[in-house]
């Protein structure tokens, strides 16, 4: 048995990022660089979400749930149903009058969104 330290399941796909953008990207062409780099950025994703705070989206859920009116939640489960709701209330025109309030609340959750799923688009 070995006391080496196991490498993190983030410190894993890092390298498997590595790899792929080194060694398998650039040897490819066509469909099959198409897909390599799809799963460079899927790589790359998911160890950005291991790695982030587990608080990182707690300011989104404070801001939704303000919106909509009930007690703030840190349940990442509740995520989606604060969305579906808010986007059905802005639809029903609930908001026509705070809309400076929904952008800044949806502009910090898009923001938040790309520093995980694709930091570039935030340069």
């Amino acid at each position: 048995m070995s006391m080496q330290p196991q490498p993190s399941a983030a410190d894993l796909l890092a390298a498997v990022a590595a790899w792929l953008q080194a060694e398998a990207v650039p040897g490819l062409d066509g469909a099959a660089s198409f897909h390599a780099r799809v799963a460079l950025a899927a790589v790359l994703q998911i160890e950005r979400e291991l790695r982030a705070d587990p608080s990182h989206h707690d300011p989104d859920r404070r801001a939704l749930s303000l919106l909509l009116g009930e007690v703030p939640s840190t349940d990442p489960e509740q995520d989606r149903e604060l969305l579906t709701r808010l986007a059905a209330q802005i639809r029903d025109g609930v908001y026509d009058d705070r809309g400076t309030d929904v952008a800044t609340a949806l502009r910090g959750l898009a923001t938040r969104r790309l520093a995980i799923s694709n930091p570039s688009h935030l340069r």
